[in-house]
């Protein structure tokens, strides 16, 4: 990353003036093929310092992929990062992470984990380490393991749900896409004249607003799913589970896909617990520009 945050400073990056100049010169040359080829492939786009008076060719810029501005996924975004960083791709195993978002934006100094954390806390993949790997992943409704009925103890199984509290919201703070690339913010809206932000997500993500409003909901979704809290002991042959782990328990009175968060190996059997959580991918969607 070093490369790219020797051209970036945490103040005075103008998202208005790349626009303003991207489109200056499309209405100056049209489809000239050199502005083709030396705007998408050669000049150097990444953000400068007020002082560099050498790189003035360099526009102030939101996070590219391959030099070229486009339409790009969390996929290509975190294999940059990891390259730039120096990061051996044996030791990440990416999967299923292809979600399309508008840009990324790196205005300070982030290290790979803050950035791939702060991207997790958007789009809800998962993060595991196994095998001497770090796993980044969206959870596929085919890696759910099922729990026998039969090897859950009734008697031991408990189910915890806490009242929402419904004055609590979500807030996300990003770049609009629709607004000159200005930072905006986006909540839940409840029923409720007022709010308590429980839950505050600042971004250095490109969005159109109708992916931030989606965003929040699926947050606010979370939040309440959260509240579910599930207790239960099951056989030692479960020791392959692991935290972080989604299990699958049916019931009589039960039907529900588990998030487990809290494991304890004890002589004759394993306790766990966990939470609620849905198994559906969340897509926040592209919306025409």
């Amino acid at each position: 990353m070093n490369d790219i945050m020797d051209y970036t400073s945490s103040i005075n990056i103008d998202y208005l003036s790349q626009k303003v100049a991207i489109e200056g010169t499309l209405k100056a040359w049209k489809s000239s093929n050199m502005v083709e080829r030396m705007f998408l492939y050669g000049w150097d786009l990444r953000p400068q310092r007020n002082t560099d008076t050498n790189s003035f060719k360099r526009w102030q810029s939101s996070f590219f992929v391959n030099r070229k501005i486009m339409l790009i996924t969390l996929l290509d975004i975190i294999q940059d990062v990891l390259q730039c960083s120096g990061i051996d791709k044996l030791t990440v195993n990416i999967q299923n992470i292809d979600k399309a978002i508008y840009g990324y934006s790196i205005s300070k100094k982030l290290s790979a984990w803050d950035i791939i954390k702060e991207l997790q806390s958007v789009y809800n993949f998962t993060i595991r380490e196994e095998s001497n790997q770090i796993t980044l992943y969206s959870m596929p409704p085919e890696n759910v393991i099922a729990i026998s009925k039969n090897d859950i103890e009734v008697e031991n199984c408990t189910v915890t749900r806490t009242a929402a509290n419904l004055h609590n919201t979500p807030v996300l703070f990003y770049i609009s896409m629709r607004f000159d690339y200005q930072i905006r913010s986006q909540s839940y809206s409840t029923h409720k004249t007022t709010h308590n932000i429980t839950d505050t997500v600042h971004t250095s993500l490109v969005l159109d607003d109708k992916q931030a409003e989606k965003i929040v909901l699926h947050t606010y979704d979370e939040i309440i799913t959260k509240n579910t809290i599930y207790k239960m002991t099951l056989p030692l042959r479960y020791l392959h589970l692991k935290i972080g782990d989604i299990i699958e328990v049916k019931l009589e009175y039960l039907n529900d896909t588990i998030k487990i968060m809290e494991m304890r190996i004890l002589s004759t059997h394993i306790h766990i617990m966990g939470y609620a959580c849905s198994v559906a991918p969340f897509n926040a969607g592209v919306f025409p520009i």
